[in-house]
Protein backbone atom coordinates (compact mmCIF):
# COMPACT_ATOMS: atom_id res chain seq x y z
CA UNK A 1 0.00 0.00 0.00
CA UNK A 2 2.58 2.18 1.08
CA UNK A 3 4.83 2.26 -2.28
CA UNK A 4 1.82 2.57 -4.51
CA UNK A 5 0.88 6.02 -2.86
CA UNK A 6 4.64 6.49 -3.29
CA UNK A 7 4.22 5.60 -7.05
CA UNK A 8 0.96 7.61 -7.08
CA UNK A 9 2.87 10.54 -5.30
CA UNK A 10 5.92 10.44 -8.21
CA UNK A 11 3.48 10.09 -11.47
CA UNK A 12 1.38 13.21 -10.02
CA UNK A 13 4.60 15.01 -8.84
CA UNK A 14 6.29 14.47 -12.59
CA UNK A 15 3.07 15.70 -14.23
CA UNK A 16 2.80 19.16 -12.12
CA UNK A 17 6.44 19.43 -12.82
CA UNK A 18 6.46 19.22 -16.60
CA UNK A 19 3.56 22.20 -16.51
CA UNK A 20 5.06 25.47 -17.59
CA UNK A 21 7.28 27.23 -15.44
CA UNK A 22 5.85 30.40 -16.17
CA UNK A 23 1.58 29.10 -15.43
CA UNK A 24 0.13 30.73 -12.57
CA UNK A 25 -1.18 28.43 -10.54
CA UNK A 26 -4.32 28.43 -7.79
CA UNK A 27 -4.92 26.23 -4.77
CA UNK A 28 -8.22 25.75 -3.70
CA UNK A 29 -8.44 25.49 -0.21
CA UNK A 30 -11.90 25.87 0.54
CA UNK A 31 -12.22 22.54 -2.11
CA UNK A 32 -8.47 20.86 -0.40
CA UNK A 33 -8.65 17.84 -3.49
CA UNK A 34 -5.65 16.10 -2.44
CA UNK A 35 -3.09 16.51 -5.41
CA UNK A 36 0.90 17.22 -5.91
CA UNK A 37 1.96 20.34 -7.39
CA UNK A 38 5.57 21.58 -7.78
CA UNK A 39 7.50 24.79 -9.11
CA UNK A 40 10.94 24.86 -10.79
CA UNK A 41 12.99 28.04 -10.46
CA UNK A 42 16.51 28.66 -11.34
CA UNK A 43 18.37 27.56 -8.17
CA UNK A 44 15.55 25.43 -7.31
CA UNK A 45 12.30 23.47 -6.93
CA UNK A 46 9.56 24.02 -4.76
CA UNK A 47 6.56 21.30 -4.05
CA UNK A 48 3.29 21.30 -2.21
CA UNK A 49 1.00 18.29 -1.26
CA UNK A 50 -2.24 18.81 -0.72
CA UNK A 51 -3.34 15.56 1.59
CA UNK A 52 -7.04 16.69 2.48
CA UNK A 53 -9.50 17.92 4.83
CA UNK A 54 -9.14 17.76 8.56
CA UNK A 55 -11.70 19.42 11.04
CA UNK A 56 -9.29 22.37 11.21
CA UNK A 57 -8.56 23.28 7.73
CA UNK A 58 -7.07 21.87 4.46
CA UNK A 59 -3.59 19.76 5.31
CA UNK A 60 -0.79 20.34 3.26
CA UNK A 61 2.76 19.46 3.16
CA UNK A 62 5.38 21.93 1.42
CA UNK A 63 9.03 21.19 0.77
CA UNK A 64 11.65 23.45 -0.94
CA UNK A 65 15.23 22.92 -2.12
CA UNK A 66 17.86 25.00 -3.46
CA UNK A 67 20.90 23.65 -5.69
CA UNK A 68 20.83 19.96 -4.01
CA UNK A 69 21.13 17.20 -6.17
CA UNK A 70 20.41 15.00 -2.89
CA UNK A 71 17.02 16.03 -1.68
CA UNK A 72 15.01 13.27 -0.76
CA UNK A 73 11.74 14.99 -1.84
CA UNK A 74 10.99 15.28 1.84
CA UNK A 75 8.32 17.57 2.19
CA UNK A 76 9.48 19.41 5.58
CA UNK A 77 6.88 22.16 6.51
CA UNK A 78 3.37 21.04 7.51
CA UNK A 79 0.63 23.80 7.13
CA UNK A 80 -3.12 23.28 7.85
CA UNK A 81 -5.18 26.72 5.99
CA UNK A 82 -8.00 27.50 7.12
CA UNK A 83 -11.07 26.78 3.68
CA UNK A 84 -11.56 30.38 4.27
CA UNK A 85 -8.95 31.21 2.31
CA UNK A 86 -10.62 29.90 -0.68
CA UNK A 87 -8.85 30.09 -3.89
CA UNK A 88 -4.84 31.25 -3.10
CA UNK A 89 -2.92 32.32 -6.07
CA UNK A 90 0.46 30.96 -5.85
CA UNK A 91 3.30 33.45 -6.07
CA UNK A 92 5.97 32.36 -8.24
CA UNK A 93 9.54 32.80 -7.14
CA UNK A 94 12.18 32.82 -9.93
CA UNK A 95 14.63 31.42 -7.56
CA UNK A 96 12.84 28.60 -5.82
CA UNK A 97 9.80 28.10 -7.96
CA UNK A 98 6.88 29.39 -5.53
CA UNK A 99 6.78 31.24 -2.03
CA UNK A 100 4.20 30.65 0.47
CA UNK A 101 5.45 33.30 3.00
CA UNK A 102 1.64 34.44 3.28
CA UNK A 103 1.03 31.23 4.86
CA UNK A 104 3.81 31.25 7.35
CA UNK A 105 1.05 31.34 10.19
CA UNK A 106 -0.01 28.57 9.07
CA UNK A 107 2.33 26.29 8.63
CA UNK A 108 5.49 24.66 10.79
CA UNK A 109 8.55 22.93 10.41
CA UNK A 110 7.91 18.67 10.77
CA UNK A 111 11.21 16.54 11.36
CA UNK A 112 11.34 13.53 9.40
CA UNK A 113 11.12 11.69 12.60
CA UNK A 114 7.78 12.80 13.28
CA UNK A 115 6.34 11.81 10.07
CA UNK A 116 7.71 8.29 10.04
CA UNK A 117 10.70 5.96 8.71
CA UNK A 118 11.21 5.81 5.21
CA UNK A 119 8.92 6.57 2.48
CA UNK A 120 6.32 7.91 5.00
CA UNK A 121 6.27 4.30 6.82
CA UNK A 122 5.41 4.53 10.32
CA UNK A 123 8.23 5.06 12.40
CA UNK A 124 8.50 1.63 13.64
CA UNK A 125 12.25 -0.16 15.90
CA UNK A 126 12.43 -2.24 12.89
CA UNK A 127 13.35 0.76 10.30
CA UNK A 128 15.37 2.83 13.47
CA UNK A 129 12.99 5.41 14.00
Amino acid sequence: MVLKAISTFVALLLVALSASAEEPAEIDFAACKPTVLGWDGRLGSTTAQLVGPSRHGCVMLLGSEIENPRWDGFLDRTCIVPASFGQFQVERSPTVGADFSALNDYCVETPKKLRGGDAGEPATEANGS
